[in-house]
């Protein structure tokens, strides 16, 4: 039996590692295809990967059809699905959920304009509950949900590829897309700061840079402490560490300028 492949319902499905792959293949081969493929007006919607493995061996398999208004809501069953697989990492699941509260935006504002101006008020509450909702069925916080929109909208395609496969963590996958390079230089001011500028300027840096130690040397005792060790993330260490570098690197450009403002102080004073 052949069935039809609908391109963009394939793209929502999160891909199968390639130890993921091997072990349903060995499971389909050796036992056959248990679960029934699952369509909508004859389009595969569920078991693409089973049907892959299953067209490639000659295995049979069944199929059980189900009845959907329209796309959108084939769509959001789709992913909504997607989110009862239990091997999703962290990014994987906010992705999904992401997507999802989208489409379901999407038939919201469709049903809001066939409802007239008189419903708005009611769809804009009902909004926010669904998405309420969505990050309730993604298992993750708010916070975390966050991270991987802004992930999406501003990491490499690199960043995000490492991130969706588990390579790296969603925090450290943040902290790449929204810290500035390591190696870049503090801009010097586009005019020369007077003397008792930069003195002023120096010392608020200062009171920063001790704050930032301060929380730096809270953060090491943490993360090296055994009882604390396990659920410390070495992320948030990461990221202290980098505030007090910038700081350093600010404060040994402001004492430059400061050398050079009151050079030209003193040559300012001599020629008077």
């Amino acid at each position: 039996m052949k069935l039809t492949i609908n391109e963009e319902f394939k793209r929502l499905l999160t891909p199968l590692t390639e130890d993921e792959h091997e072990k349903l293949m060995v499971s389909i081969v050796t036992e056959g295809c248990r679960d029934a493929l699952i369509t909508w007006e004859s389009v595969l919607i569920d078991g693409h990967h089973r049907y892959e493995i299953c067209q490639e061996y000659g295995i049979e398999f069944r199929v059980e059809e189900m009845e959907f208004k329209d796309r959108s809501e084939a769509i959001i069953w789709m992913l909504e699905n997607q989110l009862t697989r239990r091997n999703l990492n962290n990014f994987q699941r906010c992705e999904v959920a992401l997507r999802l509260e989208e489409e379901i935006a999407a038939q919201a504002k469709v049903k809001q304009k066939a409802g007239g101006k008189a419903k708005v008020l009611q769809k804009s509450v009902e909004a926010v509950d669904t998405q309420k909702e969505v990050a309730k069925t993604a298992e993750t916080s708010h916070d975390t949900v966050h991270k991987v929109k802004t992930i999406l909208e501003k990491a490499t395609p690199i960043v995000q590829e490492r991130a969706r496969s588990g390579e790296i963590s969603v925090n450290r996958a943040y902290i790449e897309t929204v810290a500035p390079d390591p190696g870049e230089v503090p801009k010097r001011p586009p005019k020369p700061l007077q003397f008792e500028d930069v003195i002023k300027k120096t010392a608020q840096v200062m009171d920063k840079t001790v704050a930032a130690l301060t929380a730096l040397l809270k953060h090491k005792e943490l993360f090296t402490d055994p009882r604390y060790v396990e659920t410390f993330e070495r992320w948030e260490f990461d990221l202290v560490t980098g505030q007090v570098t910038r700081l350093l690197d600010e404060l040994r450009v402001l004492g430059k300028e400061a050398g050079d403002a009151k050079k030209k102080r003193g040559q300012n004073q001599s020629e008077e």
